[in-house]
């Protein structure tokens, strides 16, 4: 939508009643963004006008940012700028731009989209609720909100409490309501700790009692490849002596599948035996404030605790 006469004030008049300390760089930003908008290109005006904007602040500079954020669709964003235009407007004096501020405003203030937070725990201590990464005040709970299109993120947590988070979309012209519920009374568990369900310990329990499952398979099964290789050498050895080279061969792999089979049962035995104690020991953690953990390597199983 093209600016008035007034709103589309030059440079010079926008920064008649600035006290910006760059007025040259705000100036040059200014005519670039004016020629983006121009071109219909309001993503790339934006940031400069919001620069000049910052190094020189004017009545007229922030009519024109207004007006570049209602292009892009942004229009709670464009609805607040044009008020606070219509504010530094009148502190300076000229009226008729003020006048031009406020029939923008309230022309799009029926159609900014809001969003509506109802608490439920609204007596819960240390309660935050944010929306997009800001703080939502008890005095806006229950409050139509402004916001832009899209999406939103709300999210409140509280000390102990499970956090909860909901994402939600707004359109033009729509209002939205999301009630935060009742918070989970379960507090959340501290890392290392048994929770509701299995738990953080007793899952890391299940998967050494896996690993010594596997373990224990992997050495029964080179154990008797190791027992075969053997009964085989045996038709080409004497004792320590072997007739032929396929004698040798078969000592070789009988011995490298024994190695094996040791290994396998060495790590099967540790895993079980830490899978034991770690689901054994993952209620009382919950209670005494024990933390363990664990680490797992070729043959060995570490468990470690502290409080």
């Amino acid at each position: 939508m093209a600016l008035g006469a007034t709103a589309a004030a030059t440079a010079d008049e926008a920064r008649a009643d600035g006290t910006g300390v760059d007025k040259v760089a705000a100036q040059v930003l200014f005519d670039q963004a004016k020629e983006l908008l121009a071109q219909g290109n309001a993503v790339a005006a934006c940031p400069k006008l919001e620069e000049s904007q910052r190094l020189d602040p004017a009545s007229g500079t922030l009519i024109n940012l207004a007006d570049c954020y209602e292009r892009q669709g942004r229009v709670a964003t464009a609805w607040n700028a044009f008020l606070q235009a219509a504010a530094a407007a009148k502190t300076a004096g000229h009226l008729e731009r003020e006048q031009v501020a406020r029939e923008r405003a309230s022309a799009l203030a029926p159609h900014v989209p809001k969003i509506i937070i109802q608490v439920m725990a609204s007596d819960l201590p240390g309660l935050d609720v944010q929306r997009d990464g800001l703080p939502v005040g008890k005095s806006q709970w229950g409050t139509p909100i402004p916001a832009d299109p899209g999406e939103h993120r709300i999210v409140a947590t509280a000390p102990g409490r499970r956090a909860w988070e909901k994402v939600l979309t707004v359109a033009i012209d729509q209002a939205v309501a999301v009630v935060v519920p009742t918070f989970d009374s379960t507090p959340t568990a501290r890392p290392g700790e048994a929770g509701e369900g299995f738990g953080t310990q007793r899952v890391l329990a299940l998967v050494a009692g896996g690993i010594g499952v596997v373990g224990l398979a992997v050495g029964t099964a080179f154990g008797l490849s190791s027992v075969s290789k053997h009964d085989e050498a045996e038709q080409h050895c004497s004792g320590s002596a072997c007739r032929d080279q396929a004698g040798v061969d078969l000592r070789a792999q009988a011995l490298r599948a024994g190695n094996a089979s040791t290994v396998g049962f060495i790590l099967g035995a540790a895993g079980l035996a830490g899978g034991a104690t770690l689901w054994l020991s993952a209620k009382s953690d919950s209670t005494t404030g024990l933390r363990r953990g664990i680490g797992v390597g070729f043959g060995t199983l570490v468990v470690t605790q502290s409080w």
